[in-house]
């Protein structure tokens, strides 16, 4: 573990019972200070993981280390460790002082200490006016916001926090977002968050731990999560993609990538990727939609195709348009243009071979 490293998972397992394996086998090393999202679908064992590092959960096996020592098998209270849930989990009959306190009480910190530190933690999310008032007095940003210090008050050196804005509305969750990350940062503090909103995990994360039926797929930056995808799942799961699926052959000394019908072969240098090929692999290619050009900006790309207009959606920033190759055989593409042909008409589309990255059967992460 280096020394950089505030936690640390070594082949850490769940099991239920014989047969379900909730978490796989997963290898995780999480900076200090750094702002870690575990995102992935429901049942993917991210909130599992979560618990299992708060210690609400027993590991069957693996080790788990904070600071270098090893908490698989202690309690929570002894992790240095605190833990915030999407429904605050405040208490309705205390005043808001007092739950922001509670967890000094429980340390038997004196009462006018403890009020003292509740009230500057007020002053640090800038609502010392709510002090005396109950839970069901606040609105759901502001109790957010006292779930949040109620979590920081007892210095945590790792703050989990489990889905807290999935309750909010879409506009308050924004907000609540850039002041979480905000907050993250002035205070130095490890986070540990768990989503399953993609596009949350981007914009809070330093990095992504991306995880599928219990084992982790990639754990990258959020730019090389969304940019360079290791596998089919990371490429379909973060934002939208466009997957081709073909095989690599060789030709006149040459290695191509033969797709389909439609697209045909390509010179398989043009690729991101290039260098995991081999002839007879089968492999796929992910295009990002804002990545594919269409009508006259298509002309000059490296790879061209015509197809049908079936739909344009007005979407604010951007325009959503979806291009048919062949029955069945649709490709989305992110315009901030509306294209000049109408629905039902013929319409170019094209990519540069760049912007089309290679994913092979056997490329992944920790498997």
């Amino acid at each position: 573990m280096g020394s950089n490293s505030i936690v640390e998972l070594q082949d850490v397992t769940k099991r239920y019972g014989e047969s379900v394996v909730a978490v796989d086998a997963i290898n995780l090393s999480v900076r200090r200070g750094e702002f870690l999202t575990l995102l992935g679908p429901s049942g993917c064992g991210k909130t599992t993981t979560l618990r299992m590092i708060a210690g609400l959960e027993t590991v069957s096996s693996g080790k788990i280390l904070i600071n270098q020592e090893d908490v698989t098998y202690l309690p929570p209270y002894s992790r240095n460790t605190s833990m915030m849930f999407q429904d605050y989990a405040l208490f309705p009959h205390m005043s808001i002082e007092d739950n922001i306190a509670f967890g000094l009480k429980m340390r038997r910190v004196p009462r006018d200490e403890r009020l003292k530190k509740a009230r500057e933690m007020l002053e640090f999310i800038q609502l010392p006016h709510i002090a005396g008032r109950k839970p069901n007095q606040l609105s759901g940003g502001q109790r957010q916001r006292v779930a949040l210090v109620r979590s920081l008050i007892l210095q945590p050196e790792v703050l989990l926090l489990d889905e807290p804005l999935g309750a909010l509305d879409a506009e308050l969750r924004r907000q609540m977002q850039v002041e979480l990350k905000r907050n993250q940062q002035q205070l130095g503090i490890t986070f540990i968050y768990v989503t399953h909103d993609q596009e949350e995990a981007l914009s809070l994360s330093d990095r992504i731990v991306v995880m599928n039926g219990g084992r982790v797929e990639q754990m990258d930056t959020p730019k090389m999560i969304y940019e360079q995808p290791r596998t089919t799942f990371v490429a379909s799961f973060i934002g939208r993609c466009n997957l081709r699926k073909g095989i690599a052959e060789a030709k006149e000394g040459r290695l191509v990538v033969f797709l389909d019908a439609v697209l045909g072969k390509f010179p398989a240098a043009c690729f991101n990727g290039v260098e995991a090929i081999q002839p007879g692999q089968r492999i796929a290619i992910a295009l990002r939609p804002e990545k594919i050009r269409i009508g006259r900006e298509a002309e000059n790309c490296q790879t061209k195709a015509v197809g049908i207009l079936k739909y344009t959606g007005f979407l604010g920033s951007i325009v959503r348009i979806v291009v048919e190759l062949a029955p069945g055989d649709e490709v989305v593409v992110e315009s901030q243009a509306l294209p000049e042909a109408q629905v039902g008409e013929k319409i170019s589309l094209g990519w540069n071979c760049d912007d089309a990255i290679v994913l092979t059967e056997n490329s992944g992460g920790d498997k």
